[in-house]
């Protein structure tokens, strides 16, 4: 009588395992918890240097002399200077998260 049921227990126990470490599989989920003490040091070097160098980059890129540029090549400097600003900054985490 309850062979029947024992034998659906199995199953469902087996079907959330299989299920629970394919997810862990997919996701790279770390049984142990332990935390990547290598990328936080490595986020956390990147996010003071960036706080550091970041303001100063700004105000060089902004202190250019451009009184002879027109409103075209002022408008792509805007955009180019923040765009490398951010470039560095991903390849400053990228080299921390490696």
């Amino acid at each position: 009588m309850f062979e029947t049921l024992k034998t659906q227990f199995k199953m469902a126990r087996m079907t959330s395992n299989a299920y629970v470490s394919m997810i862990e599989t997919k996701l790279g989920m770390n049984e142990k918890a332990e935390a990547p003490i290598q990328a936080l040091l490595g986020l956390f070097v990147v996010a003071i240097l960036a706080g550091a160098l970041i303001p100063t980059a700004i105000n060089t890129l902004t202190a250019s002399r451009n009184a002879s540029w027109t409103t075209s090549e002022l408008a792509m400097y805007g955009i180019i200077s923040i765009m490398v600003l951010v470039g560095v900054v991903m390849l400053l985490i990228r080299i921390a998260t490696d």
